[in-house]
């Protein structure tokens, strides 16, 4: 289903509002916890450990979470927030479609460079349920900034203006979400830089009109020396 510019609004205002309504010291605790996984996983994190790496005592920490299921869910929900709200000011903060995606390049470099394996095995393992919903967020997450490229990129007439919005939207969103890990191919055959250009690459061209693959080609050449 198509969401309209109010649905929109509606799903960040509620991202905003959770943002601000979690207690200064859970967002450190949950900071910690973010941290943590991303260098141990999860299994092997105790409750004790979390206290601990906190500093605070299992007393307190039980004041926030009431047992370790409900430490990765609310770490793992506060994680994934961060980075909507990341791609949502990215978004935001110019009027380049094709330039949001070089943007978001950067931002997946970091969660890329921080990523630890350990935590989706950890996840869909010991807590399906959250491993579930995780991919369910990053589906909307990945969709509903596709979707809004595609809005701004044909507004701005950059890309081809009979796109299938809604389609291409999802066919993103069922990348992103992908597990699928076999002889023939991996989900972690694209977990690095090099992969993510060469999707964006493939993504923008497919899409781009004249005007725009020549922006799209000034910005990969700029790229190129960036990285020399």
């Amino acid at each position: 289903m198509q969401e309209t510019k109010n649905t929109k609004n509606v799903s960040w205002c509620k991202l905003f509002l959770y943002i601000c309504s979690v207690d200064e010291k859970l967002k450190n605790i949950l900071d910690t916890m973010c941290d943590i996984y991303r260098k141990y996983g999860i299994k092997s994190i105790t409750m004790n450990d979390a206290a601990r790496e906190n500093g605070i005592s299992k007393k307190t920490l039980y004041k926030y979470v009431s047992d370790k299921a409900d430490l990765v869910k609310s770490t793992t929900r506060y994680g994934f927030e961060k980075h909507i709200s990341q791609m949502n000011a990215i978004s935001k903060s110019s009027n380049s479609a094709i330039e949001d995606f070089f943007e978001l390049y950067k931002v997946i470099g970091i969660i890329m460079a921080e990523y630890n394996p350990a935590i989706d095995y950890d996840m869909a393992k010991y807590y399906p349920q959250i491993f579930k919903e995780m991919q369910a967020t990053k589906s909307k997450m990945v969709y509903d900034f596709t979707f809004q490229n595609l809005e701004k990129g044909i507004k701005s007439g950059v890309y081809i203006a009979d796109l299938d919005k809604i389609l291409i939207a999802k066919q993103q969103a069922l990348l992103i979400s992908s597990t699928i890990d076999n002889k023939v191919v991996s989900y972690k055959d694209f977990l690095n830089k090099a992969a993510v250009i060469t999707r964006f690459t493939y993504h923008l061209r497919a899409i781009c009109n004249t005007k725009g693959l020549k922006i799209l080609e000034q910005k990969l050449n700029e790229l190129k020396i960036l990285s020399k």
